[in-house]
This record gives C-alpha cells, sequence and structure tokens, in this order.
C-alpha cells in the first residue's frame, strides 16, 4: 500500500489496512506490526514508486565514469538549443542551436557550431571538421583525430554517414544509452557554464528585458568565438584546477592526422547529390555550374557533392569517377564564361572531326 501512496502517513495506511480487514473478515493487525513492516521498506523501493524508473535510475543505478589520460583520447558531442532569440538573415526572431564537440581531458573546445537550424548530420559533420583540423588561432590549438567519440543516440549521430566517417579516420564510436545520456555529462554541463557565463550576459537571453535590441545570428557567432577563445579556454576549470589551454599545452602531444584533408573534406562536408548534365550546365539550387569537361557527358546522370555554406563551386563525379570542379555561373565573368564555353565546343568539334574521319577512313 505504501508503494501505492508513497508520501502517506503511517496512521492513513493503518486506517486503510483496519478497512480491508474488517472487509474481509480478516485479522486486523496492530499499529506497531504496521510501523514494524512499513519502516523496513527500503528507501529505493519507495523512490522508485513515488518518482518513476528514470528518476531511480539517474539517482542509483552505477555510472562508469570515463577517465582519459592525455588529450584526443576521448571527445564528446552534443547539441542543445540555447535560450536566446537572435535575428536570422530574414530579420526574423529565432533560438539558435550550438554544436559542441569537446576534448575529455582539456576540457577544449575542440569545435562547434551555432546555427539557425535544428542538428542533423550535416551540423555534426561540420564541428567534427573543425575539431580536427588545425585552427589559425594560438589560443585554440586543439586540433587532431580523437581516439573515441562519445555522442547521443539522436538521428544525426547515428547516421550512415558518421558512420563511414568514423571507420575512414579510424576514430571508434560510441553511444550513451537511449533515454540516459549521463555518459556525456562533461558536455552537458559545459553547455550550462556557456549559459552561465556567456549567453545569460546577451540581450535577447529569456532572463533580459523583451524589450532589447537583438542580436543578428552573425553577431552572436562573432561574440561566441571570442568568449571561447579569449575567456573559456583560459580560464581556471573548477575540476582541472587550471585553464583548458594550460593543460593541452602541458600534455604535449602529437595528435594524430588524417591521412590526406582532402578526403577528410570529402567525407565530412560534402553532400552528394543526383544530377543530369543539361546544354546549359548542371541546375542546382536556382543556380547553373559549368565546366568544358563535362561537354562529352551531356544527358548523362552524375552525381554531384558540394559544401552547403559555399556554392560557388560544386565537384562531378560520374559512375564514382571524379570528373571535375564546376563553378557557378553567377561568379564567373562574362570573358571568363566565353573561354570556358569556347574551350569547350573546340574540344568537342575536334572529337566530331576525329570521328568523322574515322567513319570515311573505314567507308
Amino acid at each position: 500500500m505504501l508503494l501505492h501512496h508513497p508520501h502517506a502517513s503511517i496512521s492513513f495506511i493503518y486506517r486503510e489496512l483496519q478497512a480491508i480487514a474488517e472487509k474481509q473478515s480478516q485479522t486486523i493487525p496492530s499499529y506497531s506490526t504496521v510501523y514494524r513492516i512499513v519502516s523496513k521498506i527500503p528507501e529505493r523501493l519507495k523512490y522508485l514508486s513515488s518518482h518513476g524508473t528514470k528518476k531511480y535510475r539517474e539517482k542509483y543505478d552505477f555510472l562508469l565514469s570515463i577517465s582519459t589520460d592525455y588529450p584526443n583520447e576521448i571527445w564528446q558531442a552534443d547539441h542543445t538549443q540555447l535560450d536566446i532569440w537572435v535575428k536570422n538573415s530574414s530579420d526574423n526572431l529565432i533560438r539558435p542551436w550550438l554544436t559542441l564537440v569537446v576534448d575529455d581531458y582539456t576540457r577544449m573546445v575542440a569545435g562547434y557550431l551555432l546555427s539557425e537550424f535544428p542538428p542533423n548530420s550535416l551540423h555534426t559533420s561540420l564541428a567534427f571538421h573543425q575539431a580536427i583540423n588545425r585552427k589559425t588561432e594560438l589560443n585554440w590549438p586543439i586540433y587532431g583525430i580523437p581516439d573515441r567519440l562519445y555522442v547521443d543516440h539522436g538521428s544525426d549521430f547515428t547516421s550512415k554517414h558518421l558512420e563511414q566517417v568514423a571507420v575512414a579516420i579510424k576514430c571508434q564510436l560510441h553511444f550513451s544509452e537511449v533515454g540516459f545520456p549521463r555518459g556525456r555529462g562533461k558536455v552537458e554541463r559545459l553547455f550550462q557554464t556557456m549559459d552561465q557565463l556567456f549567453f545569460q550576459h546577451m540581450p535577447g537571453h529569456k532572463t533580459t528585458s523583451k524589450k532589447t535590441k537583438h542580436l543578428s545570428l552573425n553577431e552572436l557567432k562573432s561574440l561566441f568565438h571570442s568568449f571561447l577563445l579569449n575567456t573559456y579556454h583560459e580560464r581556471v576549470h573548477s575540476s582541472l584546477k587550471q585553464s583548458p589551454l594550460k593543460v593541452w599545452y602541458k600534455a604535449d602531444i602529437i595528435p594524430r592526422l588524417p591521412a590526406n584533408y582532402e578526403d577528410l573534406d570529402f567525407l565530412l562536408l560534402l553532400l552528394a547529390k543526383p544530377r543530369i548534365v543539361r546544354q546549359d550546365g548542371i541546375h542546382f539550387k536556382g543556380k547553373r555550374y559549368f565546366s568544358p569537361v563535362l561537354q562529352p557527358y551531356m544527358g548523362e546522370s552524375v552525381t554531384i557533392r558540394y559544401h552547403p555554406d559555399d556554392l560557388t563551386t560544386i565537384r562531378i563525379f560520374f559512375q564514382e569517377r571524379a570528373l571535375c570542379t564546376a563553378i557557378c555561373f553567377d561568379e564567373m565573368e562574362n570573358s571568363e564564361l566565353e573561354e570556358q564555353i569556347m574551350i569547350a565546343r573546340n574540344t568537342q568539334r575536334q572529337k566530331r572531326s576525329t570521328i568523322v574521319e574515322r567513319i570515311e577512313t573505314t567507308c
């Protein structure tokens, strides 16, 4: 009965049992007997009945504490929607999403992404790409491939794309248990730290006045980048007793690097779409792309790969073989475009002439 009424007093339980015993013509237990039995019910069982399985596991389940011995041994990645309103490119107010990739040993942010859109596998890839690559800033020295990456069970993290990347760069993917993300506690605590130290002090945060002037997303990106490098990385961490930057330099490691950075870009950044080669080039996202190399493939189905943040060029593949890089018509000068078209026409004319000569010779 106590488990069905976890907050009930012993007097209440005794009266309920009394009523049940009388109804069933059973012997009524004494108050002291009821008291003794109730007192022996474990607190864990009471907590389970009153708070449910999830809360019980959060309080009583054993935790495997992840401990690391060097930087880049384990990275943790996660997303959160921020409690701040900013203006996007259309001047609409939105709550942006923050993706973080954090090094477990140094607590340094290896890569991040601020976006107006909900997280997907591309967001993870962009943040991961930044994390692996060398940075130009002196106070952001972390780079290299981690031995292991701990992530959530969200669809963006469990995508085939990310699995293929992990296999290609020899990085083990580890997933937290569904519904129980505590294995990624460090990155989740970091979100709270970022909110307390930075976002709460920005106009448009939920704790500030609603009449405040809102930042644009680009302004927030710039301010956050400066905070991350100049404040967070150089601030003494409560657990480490020193700054993440000092911990990194003290470790003095040689990071593991990808065999080929171009292949890394190809794996992480370039999304694939099928397209048909037309007479006026390849049409994609309202733009046209051209390369003289495409002339012989008129009417053929090809695969394009592109970076979502840079649509000035796309890479073209035919039957999994790299053909060329095509340039957007809008990015080309008229003279350059005319020259490219003339090159393509002359190449095709020469091929036509060769074919005609062979036909005449055989005839």
